[in-house]
């Protein structure tokens, strides 16, 4: 049996919760390139995956954009087939449930680039990036999205009918949304010297580092990093730390600095274990990349 068809909404104009501005020219930029591109017979397809997360495994992606418009408000619809995959199947599960109760899952998300120099605009006296041209990639599902109005209508809507060269210089631009942590407190001269002492102790002694030393660590670490001056100075007696406690551990730097962010963050309740590699993932990088 095949599984119904999406419809719904991926942009609406005004500001983000990411804090980016869409104007309804903009947005029409970008629904003129995916017009193009749904069109071209040797176009790449726009795909919508399973989340953000999903990156670029190919077997979390779950259906395919057909059809793109803009309305006379500025909104950007989508119309979209879903492909006949099990992870396919779970996501219109939640989209469709089969005893037509509520949706477990009604958003979506954008995954695209600010083509150009990206800008800051002011919006109702608050500033906010923008830029000249967008593309939108890819339409991911998400359970937080970044920009209001961005849902999928219910499966009773009927379809819609529309009314309606790729750049460099990206800037790539995700609009789901996750709670923002929380600014750390400068580090001050008697913690950024205690620390440096607890280094030097440790690698004079020739000290095995143990899990809470390593956690306890982590957290002024993260407090140092956000001050410049504190991470230039800090910069070489960290690394000889870190080298030393991996071989006291045997772990390589690297696995040893995933260990850290991890541990640093689960530390504050700010995210759970794992997520550093799943943010490198998606291209990012955590302070211990730096």
């Amino acid at each position: 049996m095949a599984l119904p068809p999406l419809h719904g909404v991926f942009l609406t104009p005004g500001v983000s919760r990411n804090n980016r501005h869409y104007s309804k020219e903009l947005i029409g930029k970008a629904v003129s390139r995916m017009q193009a591109r749904i069109a071209d017979p040797d176009g790449l397809p726009i795909v919508m995956r399973t989340s953000h997360d999903a990156a670029d495994d190919s077997g979390k992606i779950v259906a395919r954009v057909t059809r793109v418009h803009q309305d006379e408000a500025g909104r950007a619809h989508f119309e979209a087939r879903f492909y006949d995959t099990a992870p396919a199947r779970d996501i219109a599960a939640l989209v469709h449930p089969a005893d037509g109760g509520p949706p477990g899952l009604r958003s979506v998300s954008i995954a695209g680039s600010f083509l150009g120099e990206p800008r800051t605009t002011v919006v109702d006296g608050k500033p906010a990036s923008t830029a000249d041209d967008m593309e939108v990639e890819k339409i991911d599902f998400t359970a937080s999205p970044g920009v209001t109005g961005a849902v999928i209508a219910p499966s009773s809507r009927p379809p819609f009918e529309s009314t309606a060269a790729r750049g460099s210089g990206r800037t790539p631009i995700f609009e789901s949304w996750e709670e923002p942590m929380p600014a750390a407190a400068p580090m001050s001269e008697t913690q950024f010297q205690a620390l440096l002492r607890q280094i030097t102790e440790a690698r004079s002694a020739n000290a095995p580092i143990t899990e809470a030393d390593l956690a306890e660590t982590s957290v002024a670490r993260a407090r140092a990093i956000v001050e410049a001056d504190a991470r230039r100075r800090i910069q070489a007696a960290e690394q000889a730390a870190v080298t030393e406690a991996a071989q006291l551990r045997g772990l390589s730097t690297e696995q040893l600095g995933r260990r850290l962010a991890d541990r640093m963050t689960e530390s504050f309740g700010l995210r759970s274990p794992g997520w550093a590699d799943a943010h490198r993932a998606r291209g990012g990088r955590t302070l211990f990349d730096a």
